[in-house]
Formats: C-alpha cells, sequence, structure tokens
C-alpha cells in the first residue's frame, strides 16, 4: 500500500486598496478559488478587485499530482473602499493609500473622526462639517483605522501612508 502526500491548501493575501493579491502557500498542481458571488480562479496567486467594504468568503482547493486534495475556506474583510453608501449618505474618504492627506467627504453632515494604529490605540482625532482634509504628514508609513461617526452611525475604514 503506498501513502501519498496530501496537500496543504493555506493561503495568505496582501491588498493595496481595493486589490488583493492572494497567495497559495504550498505548491499544487491545480488549484480552484471561489471567491462566491466575487467569481473563481484556477491560477496559483490570483488577482481580484473588491470594491465594498465588507466579510468576503474565499474557498481553495489544491490538487497535487497524486490526485490528492485538500481544502480550506476563510473569510477576508475589506475595510478599505474608498466611498461607502450610509442609508442614503455618500460618504468618501480619499485618496487612499495616501502621501500627505485624506479628504474626508460627507454632504451637509457634521461628523467626527478618530484616527486609530492597527493596536488600537488613538494617534489623532478631530471634527468636521460636510468636507475636511486631515494633515497625516507626520505618520510613519503603514496602516491605520479611520472611525467616522455622524448621526448616530459608525463607519471603520482602513487607510494606507505610502
Amino acid at each position: 500500500m503506498t501513502v501519498n502526500p496530501s496537500p496543504n491548501a493555506e493561503f495568505s493575501f496582501s491588498n493595496l486598496g481595493s486589490s488583493f493579491t492572494f497567495q497559495a502557500n504550498n505548491l499544487g498542481l491545480l488549484y480552484n478559488w471561489n471567491f462566491f458571488e466575487l467569481g473563481t480562479s484556477i491560477v496559483a496567486n490570483p488577482v481580484l478587485e473588491i470594491n465594498e467594504n465588507g466579510l468576503f468568503p474565499v474557498l481553495l482547493i489544491v490538487q497535487n499530482q497524486f490526485n490528492c486534495t485538500d481544502t480550506v475556506e476563510r473569510q477576508i474583510l475589506q475595510l478599505s473602499a474608498s466611498i461607502a453608501e450610509v442609508e442614503g449618505h455618500k460618504l468618501k474618504v480619499y485618496p487612499n493609500p495616501f502621501e500627505n492627506e485624506i479628504q474626508i467627504s460627507l454632504i451637509d453632515e457634521s461628523f467626527e473622526f478618530k484616527i486609530l494604529d492597527l493596536l488600537g490605540k488613538e494617534i489623532m482625532n478631530g471634527k468636521g462639517i460636510s468636507e475636511e482634509t486631515i494633515n497625516l504628514d507626520d505618520f510613519i508609513s503603514g496602516t491605520y483605522f479611520l472611525n467616522i461617526e455622524f448621526s448616530g452611525q459608525k463607519i471603520v475604514t482602513r487607510i494606507v501612508k505610502q
């Protein structure tokens, strides 16, 4: 009796704004990615555009040269779509990624914002009405979370300083 090794269907991903690059972490012969309502792919390292905020399932099936398969399903969270529609309010946060400043636009609404680092530590806060430019020149390159509260609602989006 011969016991053949099975593949390990693990993956990692990186993203810049709405562009996600997925990497299969194990060599396989065949890859079957299922992004459900967002599409499918059979390449080892697909690129996917996700233009809305939310939680999205990703399923990867890997098959090796012995016809053995392994499957993994994970959820990915997209929080950096730059335009969000929230109960009739159009919120824009741009550019994202940014170099020195971001613009928050929320038509005819006052809002409060907080910027947090990846550990959840508040780095900056402030208030605005309709449109506000926030200077982030002193921030180091990296990923931050922008919390915006208005009209009893709260939006959290990820922003990236280049």
